[in-house]
């Protein structure tokens, strides 16, 4: 049985929730937002949008969860933690 601690839960958590804002971003926002390039490149003016600003709000997620996991990945490797063994 695999026993991990709040700290790893953490960073399982975190890795998820930037794993969810790629595949937000790659799959709903890029294509909404390269249409809305592709009207204003052809002449359109187009009404405001909140979807840049959601893309930066994931963005600043991203980084975030992911400094988290980096951190808490190198603290481990300076106290010298290895990953549990298979038994």
């Amino acid at each position: 049985m695999l026993v991990v601690g709040v700290r790893a839960w953490l960073s399982i958590l975190c890795a998820i929730v930037a794993s969810l804002g790629v595949i937000a971003e790659t799959f709903w926002l890029r294509p909404v937002l390269d249409q809305r390039v592709g009207l204003i490149i052809a002449g359109q003016r187009l009404a405001a949008s909140y979807q840049h600003n959601l893309y930066i709000i994931l963005e600043v997620v991203k980084l975030i969860a992911l400094a988290l996991v980096a951190f808490d990945m190198a603290r481990q490797l300076a106290r010298g933690a290895r990953p549990p063994r298979k038994s």
